[in-house]
């Protein structure tokens, strides 16, 4: 499994998951690259939901759009979209 290693001056061992789905281990400066993998392979199920997770996201906040006339549920109730601007000079 590929990821980013990022050395730091701590004691423990992390994953997370980017917003871009990239898996970013950060490790201390002490551990062994096989340890590292060895850790990262052990949680390889769940770095791929977390990654298909972020991923569906993604794909959903992209298709998003609203457009005049559109409605719009808020707090129990509907509104159309409009603009109402008006030229005050």
């Amino acid at each position: 499994m590929e990821y980013i290693l990022i050395r730091l001056n701590r004691t423990t061992l992390s994953i997370q998951i980017s917003k871009e789905a990239e898996v970013l281990v950060k490790a201390p400066p002490f551990l062994s690259n096989h340890f590292i993998d060895d850790f990262v392979n052990s949680k390889k199920n769940w770095i791929i939901k977390k990654q298909s997770m972020i991923k569906n996201f993604n794909d959903k906040k992209s298709k998003f759009s609203l457009n005049y006339g559109d409605k719009v549920l808020f707090r129990g109730k509907e509104y159309t979209i409009r603009c109402d601007f008006k030229n005050k000079i």
